[in-house]
């Protein structure tokens, strides 16, 4: 009989913590990292959450303000941390929050320029169906294609010789 009064008492007190400190804290406790919710420190946990495939502190920090489209000291963004880790269900979810798919680093590499570089081919399709830019060079001349080619990736190159 005890037991059952111990649980019926931690669901009320868990429904009062749902109601007063709302779901992005739960998010936030299941995901097991702190959220700093607040400009640049925020926007680098987007983009650390995007490259480690954490779909729901992507959408706990989203929800919070995080800018889809801000960059490391690089120019990296969460976009190019998606894609290049293969995290296929965040790529889109970026891109359907707005990040700009011909976004370019310091280097001038694009999302395209860094998916096709590594072979992540439904990342390529992806990116192309928002409207990537096939022809971009980056500042040392590379460019998606031949970057994908210089790696082997023959899927990725057909591809893009496709849409060129």
């Amino acid at each position: 009989m005890k037991t059952t009064s111990y649980t019926f008492l931690f669901l009320l007190v868990w429904v009062v913590f749902e109601a007063t400190l709302g779901a992005s804290l739960s998010l936030q406790l299941i995901s097991k990292a702190p959220l700093n919710l607040g400009g640049a420190e925020t926007d680098q946990q987007l983009i650390d959450a995007a490259g480690q495939g954490d779909l729901v502190k992507v959408q706990t920090l989203l929800t919070a303000g995080a800018n889809v489209n801000a960059k490391t000291k690089i120019g990296e963004t969460s976009l190019i941390a998606a894609s290049v880790n293969g995290h296929q269900e965040l790529l889109q979810l970026l891109l359907e929050k707005g990040a700009d798919v011909n976004v370019k680093t310091n280097d001038g590499e694009t999302v395209l320029t860094y998916a096709a570089e590594r072979g992540q081919l439904r990342a390529v399709q992806a990116l192309l169906a928002k409207g990537a830019k096939v022809n971009v060079k980056s500042n040392d001349g590379g460019a998606a294609m031949w970057l994908s080619a210089l790696n082997g990736h023959q899927d990725v190159v057909q591809i893009l010789l496709a849409m060129s």
